[in-house]
């Protein structure tokens, strides 16, 4: 977000005499288009995530036989440093050393490239795969197709169930032709001025980033402390990577500014960067959206009853249409949402403040969120409930899972379907 900013102010600064005024500053309309759809996406892909949710909550770990039993088995206890660096542990410090790998070469290897035109093949690059990426993701919204999930052993976490997503009609191949055909018009279309798809590539990442989110488990008490934390540290971050980039690009310490300039970063050209800065600018939205989502199902859970539970190891399809329902702490999430985002877009678009920075929007609008979400379920007396709600999405391979015959699968899906229908009665 920061480097894009960065990037941004370096191209106008270099380019503002030579370039129409239309290239270099988004127009105020279609800022506020990119916020406004982007709240669109907010809406379907909460919408998106329940129905998983619905699936995946219907689903009953497959009976685990003894032949199979070995491959879910517990692994044995670690010694050493092997306790600490498990799977989980390598997980995270291999995205930790990508994301640095990332900002090391975007610090130390592209300001010592001199060619103008190898940093817009670059980015090209990077702007071509995120173009392509949300344009899949909106072909698979208009165009949706049986998907069914289902409950599998994963080798990599042997302890717990991996939730398996399969398509048995494959797509056609059009889809891809498609695909390619619409970033190509697209990046065509920022090549030659037309900004219209902004917005577009804006809500497609949102939507596609709040539907297929998932994680082993969630409770709505961690999600809000975590992303209410994050905003604390938002300064901190943007602070040490500006130091960063001050410290490596500010040349000759004892002040001769004829190498400084050999170490200054060549912005790309600014089409290029008015299609990286779609991404930046539904960060408010999106990390905000995935708490609605919560809410949402939350507000599912308080009004319909979930589907019963399948057979053992049987994959359930997705549903494409899902029921009316009371949405209260949604609405009372998404509203405050809404209000904060056009607020802030408006007085951006219409004051003159620097485009780019719409990433640092977030800082306001999680609490806002959140604070509509608490001032809703407390209107509705249900904020304990709401702040205890919790959802396993990969339950862990117990011994209740571990069933080795029919007779123990049938009692355990008779306990569920009894535990429903105290849900049902309650209710």
């Amino acid at each position: 977000m920061w480097v894009v900013s960065n990037l941004l102010q370096q191209n106008q600064n270099a380019q503002t005499d030579t370039m129409p005024q239309s290239l270099v500053l988004i127009p105020p309309a279609i800022a506020i288009a990119v916020q406004v759809t982007c709240l669109g996406a907010v809406v379907f892909g909460c919408k998106g995530a329940l129905k998983r949710w619905v699936a995946v909550s219907s689903l009953t770990p497959p009976n685990i036989s003894k032949d199979n039993e070995q491959r879910v088995a517990p692994p044995p206890p670690r010694k050493g440093w092997r306790r600490v660096f498990n799977e989980q542990t390598a997980a995270m410090v291999s995205a930790l050393v990508f994301t640095a790998a990332i900002y090391s070469v975007i610090f130390f290897v592209l300001p010592r490239i001199r060619s103008q035109r190898l940093i817009n093949g670059l980015w090209l690059c990077l702007a071509f795969f995120l173009v392509m990426t949300t344009t899949d993701q909106a072909l698979r919204f208009i165009f949706p197709i049986e998907t069914l999930v289902s409950y599998i052993p994963a080798p990599s976490t042997p302890q717990r169930w991996k939730v398996k997503i399969q398509t048995p009609n494959p797509r056609p191949k059009w889809w891809y032709a498609l695909s390619v055909a619409h970033t190509v018009v697209v990046i065509s279309a920022f090549y030659i001025g037309v900004q219209a798809f902004l917005p577009m590539l804006a809500c497609t990442w949102v939507f596609s980033s709040i539907a297929s989110w998932t994680t082993h488990r969630v409770t709505m008490r961690h999600m809000v402390l975590i992303l209410n934390g994050y905003v604390l540290f938002i300064p901190l971050l943007s602070a040490l990577f500006a130091g960063v980039a001050t410290l490596f690009s500010s040349g000759d310490p004892d002040g001769d500014s004829s190498s400084s300039g050999d170490n200054t970063m060549l912005a790309p050209s600014m089409w290029l960067l008015q299609i990286i800065m779609a991404y930046p600018a539904a960060l408010p939205v999106m990390a905000p959206g995935i708490m609605l989502a919560l809410a949402m199902r939350f507000d599912h859970s308080k009004t319909l009853a979930l589907r019963p539970k399948a057979s053992p190891g049987e994959a359930v399809a997705i549903p494409r249409d899902l029921e009316a329902f009371a949405k209260p702490i949604f609405n009372g999430g998404l509203h405050s949402l809404a209000l904060c985002v056009l607020t802030l877009s408006g007085l951006s678009s219409y004051f003159g403040l620097p485009s780019g920075l719409e990433g640092a929007w977030i800082i306001l609008t999680i609490p806002v969120t959140t604070l509509g979400m608490v001032l809703s379920a407390w209107y509705k007396g249900e904020v304990r409930d709401w702040w205890a709600y919790s959802e396993t999405w990969m339950p862990q391979v117990d011994q209740a899972t571990k069933a080795v015959s029919s007779d123990d699968v049938e009692a355990r899906s008779a306990e569920w379907e009894a535990e429903a229908s105290e849900t049902e009665k309650l209710l």
